[in-house]
């Protein structure tokens, strides 16, 4: 009898610590997007700045806003397990014939002006949110230009590596390539800096489990060492449909190698 009236007692006492203790921390979680590790709000934006590192890059990253708001209003339409993400520059973004360079490869575009790695760093959840797809591929190319807003290869390493957790944490099986800055006759004055970050970003990748890095490099530089001129358009910059037929056949010849044969394609 007293063993009886002992488990009622200590039955109760779990259901009053339930609802008194348990149910309203449930609920303050799902209110601020906890229980599903969702951005959803102000403080949760503020908090994911704060521990990245990024507080300092998040006035000149709002540039962007309507930019990344438009690219993420298409996930539900585009979200696709078989297409190849490709998110980062202008490079993509002026990618018009990616759907026929990665041919059979379907693909999904998510480039955005001249963004910098941090500018991909924060606003990467927004623009990825819950598209699905099969595997990533990473191209950032501005934050070596010869201006006062250069940064150090280590720290392009540093938002490269939450840029691909960002990825990583939404679709953990999904591969992640990441390209090499490409050599451009623009900006070929600081070729030793650029290769420094591109060996940066290759011991990234050899750090982290499913990342790859892509050297493009020898594919766009001439005998005589200099970037050859016919993959670029008049801006020395961005590439011409040629240069984009190049780098189209490296990235296919990518995913060929670090996907599954019997799903590659």
């Amino acid at each position: 009898m007293y063993h009886d009236k002992y488990l009622r007692a200590l039955c109760y006492c779990s259901l009053l610590f339930t609802s008194i203790v348990v149910s309203p921390l449930i609920a303050h979680g799902q209110e601020k997007g906890i229980a599903h590790g969702v951005m959803s709000d102000a403080e949760s934006r503020d908090d994911y700045l704060s521990s990245h590192g990024l507080t300092v890059y998040a006035e000149a990253a709002k540039k962007w806003n309507d930019d990344v708001e438009k690219l993420a209003a298409r996930n539900s339409q585009e979200s696709n397990p078989e297409a190849i993400l490709f998110i980062g520059s202008s490079t993509i973004r002026l990618w018009d014939s990616l759907e026929q360079d990665l041919a059979p490869y379907k693909t999904i575009k998510r480039g955005f002006g001249g963004a910098k790695f941090c500018d991909l760093a924060i606003h990467c959840p927004r623009l990825v949110g819950d598209l699905n797809y099969r595997a990533a591929v990473v191209f950032i190319a501005n934050d070596i230009k010869g201006d006062v807003s250069d940064k150090e290869p280590a720290e392009i390493k540093r938002l490269a590596r939450i840029t691909i957790e960002s990825l990583k944490a939404r679709n953990p099986s999904a591969p992640v390539i990441i390209l090499s800055i490409t050599a451009t006759p623009s900006r070929f004055a600081y070729w030793n800096r650029i290769q420094t970050a591109n060996r940066m970003l290759s011991t990234l990748a050899s750090e982290m489990q499913g990342i790859y890095f892509l050297e493009t490099e020898k594919h766009y530089l001439a005998m005589d060492g200099k970037p050859i001129e016919k993959y670029f358009v008049e801006d020395r910059l961005h590439q011409t449909p040629e240069g984009y037929r190049l780098l189209g056949s490296l990235v296919k010849s990518k995913l060929d190698e670090v996907l599954p044969p019997e799903t590659s394609r």
